[in-house]
């Protein structure tokens, strides 16, 4: 009595403190600079300052979802560190929880707790928990989907069939990359049963009509109700640091070896091209502890594991490594980790079950301190992770000891943004006394005299610089 007390009533709770404590340990939050949160700003900021939604000019302001939130924030109490990183939080805790949901009905209550409770930990999933952008969002209404569509088919129902199709549409509006995803589901349908799974044909009218409304939007906004489409695909030709200077980012990057070859490597692995994504994959800690410890969880426990998970386990990883396969030779996507969250919710999911297993087979120590350790790994990760926090604080000192003194570099701003105070300043340096520059690059290298610069966080500093000349 007492186990079964210990694992179904406190276990949530468990689950609920690792989120916690993953959260906390370092809310990194906006980042800014070259990183795509500054763009969601930026389209947030046009829909504030309109009152209206705004046309998008780029990929990135096309992604409604993600931006919707930040502008109803940002108009209602104001842009700040607080409004933003909340518009964010929403889809971070709704990826936890809709995968521990997932987890108790495709296997068992167990499963989903440990696997959300491996989702939290994971770093490159809670770094996106404060920070504005698409990938815990476009995953929440993935799992969404899932859920929906699981319910749908056990109750025959078909509303929660039509809104499993919806939500998927919106997955597909939060980043084109998920109607991957639905091409995954829709083969995962052929192995259900024949009469049952023919309520989820429902789902296509529900897909339909929600993209339907976007459709007719961009038509009478543009008269091209493929707009945002061709924005994706001219996203390309958009300068990342991701590449090598000079790369010809004119041609198409789909089936392009180039683009595969010439990804910048975040682990700085290099063995072979078509090797080297699932290289520095799996070697990033900001995702590679889950693949790695999910991988020896299921050499450990797979015999042990019932023939209908092991089946459901085949099809879960087999449908999420397709996405993942397609997302980097298919569309040459950039194979960074935060591409790769359904992979991660796949590894976590059958770490899950695992675990699950072994408890019930009376053996669950082994993968149970797998677990924690994975946990713990990825919490050591979240707690070096950079962020920008020290130099809000460093630079809101400067504004309000140079008040009426003080210039910022244009290049500055983004990773600034926040900073209360900031935007008063001039971008003309030659207006003001003092300079407020930073970057990769030592402080005197942005010339002038150096007064204060903050320290050294995450490879960057901002520098406090006297523009007057130097005399001798």
């Amino acid at each position: 009595m007492e186990r079964n007390f210990l694992d179904w009533r406190h276990a949530w709770l468990l689950c609920a403190l690792v989120a916690l404590a993953a959260l906390l340990v370092n809310p990194v939050g906006y980042v800014g600079g070259h990183f795509d949160d500054a763009r969601y700003l930026e389209a947030a900021a046009c829909w504030v300052e309109a009152n209206s939604v705004c046309l998008p000019a780029n990929h990135w302001a096309a992604r409604w979802p993600v931006v919707a939130p930040i502008a109803v924030l940002s108009g209602l109490i104001g842009e700040s560190r607080a409004t933003v990183g909340l518009s964010a939080l929403t889809g971070w805790i709704c990826s936890i929880v809709l995968l521990g949901w997932l987890g108790r009905l495709w296997v068992d209550r167990r499963a989903g707790l440990i696997a959300a409770a491996l989702l939290a930990g994971t770093p490159i999933v809670t770094m996106a928990a404060l920070q504005p952008g698409v990938d815990t969002i476009e995953l929440a209404f993935q799992l969404a989907a899932l859920v929906t569509a699981t319910i749908a088919y056990r109750r025959q129902s078909r509303p929660l069939a039509l809104l499993a199709g919806g939500l998927a549409a919106l997955a597909v509006q939060s980043r084109d990359t998920s109607i991957l995803f639905c091409i995954a589901s829709a083969l995962a349908w052929l192995s259900l049963k024949r009469e049952p799974r023919r309520i989820l044909l429902w789902a296509i009218p529900g897909f339909a009509a929600v993209m339907s409304i976007e459709l007719a939007a961009y038509w009478l906004a543009t008269g091209n109700p493929l707009y945002r489409y061709s924005l994706s695909l001219a996203h390309v030709g958009i300068a990342s640091q991701e590449l090598p200077a000079g790369f010809d980012t004119r041609q198409s990057p789909l089936f392009n070896p180039n683009y595969i070859a010439s990804w910048r490597r975040e682990m700085d692995i290099h063995v072979w091209w078509p090797l080297d994504p699932w290289l520095n994959l799996l070697a990033s800690p900001r995702i590679g502890y889950l693949l790695l410890g999910a991988a020896l969880l299921l050499l450990i426990g797979w015999r042990s594991t019932g023939p209908r998970v092991r089946r459901l386990l085949l099809e879960v990883i087999s449908a999420a490594l397709l996405i993942a396969t397609v997302l980097v030779y298919g569309l040459a996507i950039d194979p960074k980790p935060r591409m790769f969250l359904l992979l991660a919710a796949a590894a976590a999911l059958a770490s899950g079950s695992m675990v699950s297993a072994a408890w019930i087979a009376g053996r669950p120590l082994v993968p149970m301190v797998l677990v924690g350790l994975v946990i713990a790994l990825g919490l050591v990760t979240l707690s070096r992770t950079p962020h920008v926090r020290e130099f809000e604080a460093v630079a809101a000192r400067w504004v309000s000891e140079h008040p009426g003194d003080l210039a910022v570099d244009r290049d500055t701003v983004p990773t600034l943004r926040l900073t209360r105070g900031l935007d008063t300043l001039p971008f003309t340096p030659s207006a003001r006394r003092y300079r407020l520059a930073g970057g990769e690059q030592p402080c005197d290298r942005y010339g002038g005299i150096v007064v204060d610069q903050s320290p050294v966080h995450g490879g960057g500093r901002i520098c406090l610089i006297d523009t007057r000349p130097i005399r001798r």
